[in-house]
């Protein structure tokens, strides 16, 4: 959206900004005012959660709250499987190793 001297809004450039990095971002249907903000609609149409009340905006938080809880655990897990299989190839090398120094030893 512009002012009057055709200045970008400072909050469709933020809107904009975050939706670019993938955060979400929540606004305001411009269905529930008299004079539709062309700046939301612009927003929603660029992948903007349209929101209508604060009850719809607490689920949806709480929506994304849960799914991005999920998704931490799964990072977790595959994080945990990573260390995991770094330590038994780590030890594996090792026995390899002892293997070999055992071996030049007799």
């Amino acid at each position: 959206e512009r002012d009057d001297n055709c200045r970008s809004s400072g909050t469709f450039a933020a809107g904009l900004s975050a939706l670019k990095m993938n955060i979400p971002v929540f606004v305001l249907n411009p269905e529930i005012f008299k004079s539709k903000p062309l700046g939301n609609s612009e927003l929603i149409n660029r992948g903007g959660i349209k929101v209508s009340s604060l009850t719809e905006l607490l689920e949806k938080v709480s929506f994304l709250k849960e799914a991005v809880s999920c998704e931490s655990s799964n990072v977790a897990e595959e994080d945990t499987k990573y260390e995991n299989d770094k330590m038994k190839r780590k030890k594996t090398k090792k026995q390899k190793s002892k293997e070999l120094q055992y071996e030049i030893q007799f």
